[in-house]
């Protein structure tokens, strides 16, 4: 029986309940019942204080009826907050045990204080009635700070009335009382009814706080995946669809963002631009299918060039590819451009529309220079675009360069 009614009275298994309510629930009645002894422990100081003064001024007798004969109730009231706030301050770095425990000592806190009510109302037999005020005023409290599941409810503050009406009845009898424990049952209805619907207020809270918290989540999410979204559109936008490499498009952005980055330190700018040799006349012999595969070869061959060499290159339009390299002088760049043109050459990609043991080629036009206030970009790149067809012109498979 005993081990039933304990776990009523304990068990964290309610119907609102779950394992993030419990936690939640715990450490706002721990905070709330430090703040509570603090504020309680404050109270009794001060009216031990006012009453050792006044005792002191009046010199009342100790069997007289006056407020010095309370002095040592508040002062033992001060004493029992201190103690339990000590007991707070010992668990306080202990988070687990407050969130899945602290449920016992809540409830055992309320009986402490409760029990200090039912001797406040025993110091004085003929005003217990009166006495029975702090009583009321620790119920009213309790159920308006603290959580508790509606069985701890009903189950604590139900014991808790049973004591003080017993030990009333202990003291004075039932008769002649009908009307004090009406108005205590009241209290306690009213009590519990408040402790109920502060609980409840805590539940839909909580609920709330989820369903913002989910909401807040599922925002995330929503722009997360615009974000990624966004991000593919952009790289979409900045690649070539057929070689996977960078589009005239974002050349030009990388080209005129290097050129004025370069221009403040004055270093150098390199660049090339490439050409298939006879691709008209592969593309004719072989097909569109094959010469877009030859095109991604191609790309793919320059790319591993150009990145170990910590550049950028593109397709900058049909079968012109276009390289840039930054902080490179003429003689690096130059040897970079030749080492491109003999990748291509290594790579042996037939070309049987030139004849047998024939096979594809790039020429191309290479420049540098220190960019400069007073020179423009757009003559920098048509230099090196005139440098390609004098390549093309000096039989292709060859680099013509260019220092400014």
């Amino acid at each position: 029986m005993l081990e039933r009614i304990k776990e009523a009275l304990f068990s964290a298994n309610d119907t609102n309940y779950d394992e993030e309510l419990i936690q939640l629930r715990n450490r706002l009645n721990y905070k709330r019942s430090y703040f509570a002894l603090r504020t309680i422990a404050f109270i009794a100081l001060i009216i031990t204080i006012a009453s050792f003064i006044y005792g002191s001024i009046y010199d009342f007798q100790w069997d007289q009826y006056n407020i010095s004969n309370y002095r040592f109730y508040y002062l033992g009231l001060f004493c029992i907050s201190i103690v339990l706030l000590l007991m707070l301050n010992l668990i306080k770095k202990k988070k687990k045990f407050i969130e899945k425990h602290f449920s016992y000592m809540q409830i055992a806190m309320i009986l402490v204080v409760i029990i200090w009510t039912i001797a406040y109302m025993e110091s004085s037999a003929e005003q217990s009635v009166t006495n029975s005020i702090p009583y009321n005023q620790i119920l009213f409290s309790s159920a308006a700070t603290f959580y508790l599941s509606k069985r701890q409810v009903i189950l604590t503050y139900g014991l808790i009335h049973i004591l003080f009406i017993g030990d009333f009845i202990r003291i004075h009898g039932y008769a002649n009382n009908t009307i004090f424990f009406i108005n205590l049952t009241l209290t306690l209805v009213v009590s519990i009814i408040i402790a109920i619907r502060n609980y409840d207020n805590m539940i839909e809270r909580h609920k709330q706080d989820i369903s913002i918290k989910n909401k807040n989540l599922s925002l995330m999410k929503m722009n997360n995946s615009l974000h990624f979204a966004n991000k593919k559109l952009k790289d979409m936008s900045d690649k070539d669809f057929l070689t996977n490499i960078a589009n005239k498009r974002k050349l030009d952005r990388m080209t005129y963002m290097y050129w004025n980055s370069l221009k403040k330190f004055s270093s150098s700018l390199s660049i090339m631009i490439a050409d298939i040799d006879f691709f008209k006349q592969y593309n004719d012999f072989y097909g569109h299918v094959k010469g877009d595969s030859c095109l991604v070869k191609i790309a793919t061959s320059i790319n591993e060039v150009v990145e170990k060499n910590l550049g950028v290159v593109g397709r900058y339009g049909g079968e012109e590819f276009f390289v840039i390299l930054p902080n490179r002088n003429f003689d690096d760049a130059v040897a970079i451009c030749e080492e491109i043109r003999k990748r291509i050459e290594e790579e042996r990609i037939p070309n049987e529309a030139l004849g047998k043991d024939k096979f594809v080629t790039i020429s191309a036009g290479v420049a540098t220079v220190v960019p400069t206030d007073d020179f423009n970009l757009d003559f920098f790149i048509n230099i090196c675009d005139n440098k390609l067809y004098e390549a093309k012109k000096k039989g292709r498979n060859r680099i013509e360069s260019i220092y400014l």
